[in-house]
């Protein structure tokens, strides 16, 4: 007697004719192969853990998704795995009724920033394009968004200070720079021979935008073996509120000087890292047997 082939053996199971119902409904759609056999095979493993059944319940969801949890599965994880497993409900006329509180929490992503070492590195690397190069020593020393850059203006500028315009209801104001930003700036300002009034201006005289600024910075980066995803422009915000942290600034005081209006939005910024946290609570715990 042959033996079944893989087809005749799935058959048997109860839940097949649910997922072969789905891959009628996916393969009318345009979705790749790829993400088509993921989705497929997350259901089946679904399927499998929660036993064989023809019809299963929003409660078997819920119950998958607490054994992924407990097996180590990330959020972003569970997340996609729920609503590959919705759309086989939707596919079967199965009750959904799973709620938005009951989602599983997606992973945040992670928030490149700029070392104090790498900030310096593209600062003498971009030498050679001007704008580019004031560009990045206006972000590492103001800690300002790209798209404040692009808002700059060369009326605005009375030594030492630069009016900055917030976006996103920030809190506009005048921001005070060191001496030796202020006499490039100058020298910046001399060197660029075009009409206009905004600060920052490409090599034909028009002020640069924040497409003009991401693409320069981006292939700078890469010239210069920096590059990893998610690190542009913000990372430079992101850097100065850690530096300054770390060297002893106050949150408070970080958030009056960047400009935010609230005062949770500096905990977003401030990047630490575990190490050195775990380094300094032995460091300062006050049980602790510190040696001198």
């Amino acid at each position: 007697m042959e033996k079944p082939t893989e087809m005749e053996r799935k058959s048997d199971v109860p839940y097949w004719p649910a997922i072969e119902c789905w891959a009628k409904v996916a393969k009318r759609g345009d979705a790749l192969p790829q993400s088509f056999d993921r989705t497929r095979s997350r259901m089946e493993a679904f399927c499998r853990r929660m036993g064989p059944k023809e019809i299963y319940t929003c409660d078997d969801v819920l119950r998958y998704m607490n054994v992924l949890e407990r097996e180590g599965c990330c959020g972003n994880y569970r997340y996609s795995t729920m609503f590959m497993i919705k759309s086989l409900f939707v596919a079967n006329d199965w009750p959904w009724t799973i709620k938005k509180y009951q989602h599983p929490k997606k992973s945040p992503p992670r928030r490149e920033y700029f070392t104090a070492e790498e900030a310096g590195l593209t600062l003498e690397a971009s030498r050679d394009n001007p704008t580019l190069h004031m560009g990045i020593r206006l972000a590492v020393v103001l800690g300002i968004r790209r798209v404040e850059l692009c808002m700059l203006k060369r009326s605005e500028y009375r030594r030492p200070k630069i009016y900055v315009t917030c976006v996103k209801r920030g809190i506009s104001g005048w921001r005070e720079m060191d001496p030796e930003t202020c006499d490039e700036l100058e020298k910046y300002m001399r060197m660029r021979d075009t009409p206009g009034d905004f600060l920052l201006v490409d090599d034909f005289g028009a002020p640069v935008d924040e497409e003009w600024l991401k693409s320069h910075l981006e292939h700078l980066l890469k010239r210069m073996g920096l590059y990893r995803p998610r690190l542009g422009w913000h990372g430079y915000r992101r850097g100065v509120c850690t530096w300054l942290h770390k060297a002893g600034m106050s949150e408070a005081e970080i958030t009056k000087d960047v400009g935010w209006q609230t005062p949770t939005m500096v905990h977003a910024y401030i990047q630490l890292d575990r190490d050195e946290a775990q380094a300094k609570r032995l460091k300062k715990h006050p049980l602790l047997n510190h040696k001198t």
